[in-house]
């Protein structure tokens, strides 16, 4: 009996062991297809990782083009209102210089009129003065004949030469 017992004892012992084998063996199963599993998730999320850091960098790579677009935008705006404010200088400039330049005109036309009317009055009093100067010549002239001993030839040449010499 004892053999009995121990074969029983034994195929007790290898049912229990076999069972638990087959349980091992189905656990190993599920762990190998978890494995499978999360390898296949893992590789899915690996490339969807990588997926969304290219996009991330498309989208910041966008971010820094539309950022320095914008700079681009501004800077030309800041040019365009530096220059509408250069503009307005130069015509207000423009403007105090036309009329610095018309006063001046004016100024020089009033000094030239003032001038040519002095011109002319100079003029005329040359005139007078030139139209006198023959008959005082001959005066002075003939005070000096008649106060030395000129001759009436040298006396009547100078009057000539003097009095009538325009003519």
């Amino acid at each position: 009996m004892d053999s009995k017992n121990e074969l029983n004892r034994c195929k007790s012992d290898l049912q229990s062991k076999t069972q638990e084998l087959e349980t091992t063996q189905r656990h190993l199963q599920e762990i190998k297809l978890q494995l499978v599993e999360e390898e296949y998730i893992t590789s899915a999320l690996e490339s969807t990782e990588e997926r969304l850091h290219d996009a991330a960098n498309r989208l910041l790579n966008t971010v820094v083009q539309f950022t320095e677009t914008t700079k681009d935008v501004f800077g030309l705006h800041s040019k365009l209102d530096h220059m509408k404010t250069v503009d307005q200088h130069n015509a207000e400039a423009q403007d105090v210089f036309g009329k610095n330049l018309n006063s001046l005109f004016n100024n020089m036309e009033e000094l030239i009129k003032d001038g040519s009317t002095k011109q002319k009055s100079m003029l005329e009093v040359h005139k007078t003065l030139f139209a006198t100067l023959p008959d005082v010549q001959c005066f002075c002239i003939r005070h000096y004949y008649c106060s030395s001993t000129w001759s009436s030839h040298q006396f009547h040449k100078m009057c000539l030469h003097f009095c009538f010499s325009d003519v």
